[in-house]
């Protein structure tokens, strides 16, 4: 798993957007081998209106991807501002969390 953790305003996003671009088209819904998750629809809108490059369906809101019917092949997920899609789940902020598995050293010129 790679995690990218900086402040505000520090190319999180850019990051991310560049990684689900790095993915192929597929013939299964949605259509794309990777994308991008943020916490809302409205937040989706926005990351699209910012990165004309982006497919409509590269990009999700956390509850219209949960509503999602996937397609026969296996996607890869960029989760965008996971702290707040936690803290809005659970309906208060998080003190901490764990993670298991490995965490990749992040770079800006890493597409996989």
């Amino acid at each position: 798993m790679r995690v990218i953790v900086r402040g505000r305003q520090a190319s999180k996003t850019y990051e991310s957007v560049q990684w689900v671009l790095a993915g192929e088209p597929t013939d299964s819904y949605p259509g794309w081998s990777r994308v991008l998750l943020c916490m809302s629809i409205g937040e989706a809108d926005h990351v699209r209106a910012q990165f004309s490059a982006l497919d409509y369906r590269q990009v999700f809101g956390f509850e219209e991807w949960r509503r999602a019917r996937l397609g026969k092949l296996s996607v890869e997920v960029m989760v965008d501002d996971a702290d707040l899609i936690l803290a809005s789940t659970l309906g208060q902020s998080i003190s901490g969390m764990t993670v298991t598995g490995t965490v990749q050293e992040w770079g800006t010129h890493d597409t996989d």
